[in-house]
Parts: structure tokens; C-alpha cells; sequence
């Protein structure tokens, strides 16, 4: 059985996740894999944004993902961010990576969000693209990511009024 659950739930996992992170995007950083553990236990403190939630199958954690402000730093003006999705390959193909989603999706709308983002930093872009554009994520636009690469916003409007405006790219936008 699989269970969604805050971070501040399970802070025991911190040391789990931030490895994680750390093997996935930070290893080839300058960023330490304690600066990442110690940015996790200061969002297993509270349920304040960063908000993070962990996927659980039979109590073993199986993903995480987070909900975020100023998660881009070149578009500053977008929040908030669905940001740090990551299920290990042993879970995969299970439905928990679009469960996280649906996660952090539900407490931006509980937190008043009309609009969600995210970014596909990295080389699988295209994959990511289409993996959230089956999932209702629309393009939002293009922009410089936190590491000087290009990348994709994509957004996800959580109700019919966000859908009436468009957002504003910093770089080139296809015709």
C-alpha cells in the first residue's frame, strides 16, 4: 500500500532523501550533501513552503516531491514551484511519481494558488515535457536555469481564471 505524507511526518527520512538529491542533481555541484540534509530538517520542522511530501510503499519511502517559492531564480516572478520530483528506478512505473504530483498539486490549490510551475532542467527535457504534458501541464515559456542552462517552464493552472492569462518568457518563445 502506498501513502502520501508530509515531510514533518516522517522527519527520520531526512538523511534518505537528501541523498537523493544529492546523487541526483547536486553531485556534480558545488553544493555539499550536508548543506542538502540540512535544508531537508528544516522542512520536516513545519508545513510551511518549502513543503515537502514523501511517498511510502508498506513504510519504506518510495519519492518525494515539493512545493516551493522562487524555485527559478531568472523568473523570480513565478510561484509557486513544483520542484525536486524523484522516485528511485526500484519504484518506478507505479503511478507514485504522478501521486507526488497530484500532492503538491492539491496544496497549492488548498493554499490559494491559481498556477503552478516547474522547470525541466537537465538532459531529458523532451521526456519531461511530454511525461507533464500528458498530465495537463501546458508550456509557459522558456528561460536561463539556476545553472546557466536553458530551459522549459511549464505551468499548471489549478483553476479556470489562471487559464484566461498567460505568463511572460525571459528568452526565446516558439513562434
Amino acid at each position: 500500500m502506498m501513502e502520501i505524507v508530509p515531510l514533518s511526518m516522517v522527519p527520520e527520512l531526512c538523511p534518505v532523501l537528501a541523498e537523493w538529491a544529492y546523487n541526483q542533481w547536486y553531485r556534480d555541484r558545488a553544493i555539499a550533501y550536508e548543506t542538502l540534509l540540512g535544508a531537508y530538517r528544516a522542512r520536516a520542522l513545519d508545513d510551511f513552503l518549502p513543503w515537502m511530501v514523501v511517498a511510502l510503499v508498506e513504510g519504506s519511502p518510495a519519492g518525494m516531491a515539493t512545493l516551493k517559492e522562487d524555485d527559478l531564480r531568472s523568473r523570480s516572478d513565478l510561484n509557486p514551484w513544483l520542484s525536486g520530483l524523484y522516485v528511485p528506478p526500484s519504484f518506478r512505473e507505479r503511478g507514485i511519481g504522478h501521486a507526488l504530483v497530484q500532492r503538491v498539486i492539491g496544496r497549492a490549490g488548498e493554499l490559494g494558488y491559481a498556477r503552478l510551475f516547474l522547470f525541466t532542467g537537465g538532459s531529458d527535457t523532451g521526456r519531461l515535457e511530454r511525461y507533464y504534458g500528458a498530465r495537463g501541464w501546458k508550456f509557459g515559456g522558456r528561460a536561463v536555469d539556476n545553472d546557466g542552462y536553458d530551459t522549459v517552464i511549464m505551468r499548471y493552472d489549478l483553476c479556470r481564471e489562471a487559464t484566461e492569462g498567460g505568463i511572460k518568457s525571459s528568452g526565446s518563445d516558439p513562434p
